[in-house]
């Protein structure tokens, strides 16, 4: 089976779990909201305290804070995601209130791995910054050519972290040990399955602004009233379909997660994915 069609089978196979649980959908709705209010807070206070001047450490903390409780949310609700997977690959029928408490029940080890996750992509954004304020072209493009490797590798490396905190309840460092071991162990170098199936998620989400977007701003811009009026709405309803799109591939990446972390482990989660479809949803080289 080729990459592209292996895409297509893994992401068929996960639709077929998020048809059967279309509330699993409002979890990343969710997470973007909060983001989006700690985003507003956050900004709104720097702003605040930048009216004075006596209080120049208190942006700084509220900036940190809010940073960190970003990604906390993020992380916090994949774990209920994967905690609502896990429940349905046992047989069980997943309720959103079971998914919070058995994620509240890991809230030390995801809040060690937040911190971990935080400072890794505070310090690739910090290399990246310092590396585009370069006056050297060839600099600028070997540094984001490094910044994209390390990313790469790093997000290979704890592919598995939160399904190993939400199964087993260790800490940040020891489950990105245990995944770092899992995929080298198991599958090698390349996650294929998983690339494929955000390579749909953008091509959709091309499609959205080449049928919706690009349109409604053309009428925006040069038509009538009226035609402003349908602009509006076609980038009203390209938004909300991108946000939907965003939303279900944040799910769907979670369902596929979980099901190649059981089948790793040994279990064989075939209410989700079909032995074959599993087998080569990783590449071994050589």
């Amino acid at each position: 089976m080729g990459a592209f069609s292996r895409s297509f089978s893994l992401l068929g196979e996960s639709l077929a779990v998020l048809t059967d649980n279309p509330k699993l959908i409002l979890l990343p709705l969710v997470a973007m909201i909060l983001e989006l209010v700690l985003v507003g807070v956050g900004v709104g206070m720097l702003w605040m305290f930048s009216q004075n001047e006596d209080s120049r450490t208190v942006p700084v903390i509220v900036w940190i804070a809010s940073y960190f409780l970003g990604w906390f949310v993020m992380i916090f609700i994949q774990a209920v995601l994967v905690a609502a997977v896990k429940e349905y690959i046992s047989g069980g029928s997943p309720t959103l209130g079971e998914s919070f408490k058995q994620a509240r029940g890991r809230l030390a080890q995801i809040v060690s791995w937040t911190i971990i996750a935080a400072v890794v992509g505070l310090i690739l954004e910090v290399l990246s910054h310092a590396v585009r304020r370069s006056d050297n072209l060839a600099i600028r493009l070997a540094g984001e050519i490094i910044r994209a490797i390390i990313g790469a590798a790093w997000s290979l490396m704890t592919f598995f972290v939160i399904p190993i905190i939400v199964y087993e309840g260790v800490g940040g460092f020891e489950a990105v040990g245990k995944s770092f071991s899992m995929i080298k162990r198991r599958w090698g170098e390349a996650v294929i399955g998983s690339t494929s199936a955000s390579l749909i998620v953008v091509v959709l989400a091309i499609l959205i602004i080449l049928i919706f977007g690009i349109p409604g701003g053309v009428l925006i811009d040069g038509g009538t009233s009226a035609a402003r009026v349908l602009g509006m709405t076609l980038i009203g309803i390209g938004v909300g379909l991108g946000v939907l799109l965003f939303a279900a591939g944040s799910a769907l990446q979670s369902i596929y997660t979980t099901a190649l972390y059981e089948y790793c482990k040994g279990e064989s989660p075939r209410q989700i994915y079909s032995e074959g479809t599993l087998r080569t949803a990783f590449a071994v080289k050589g």
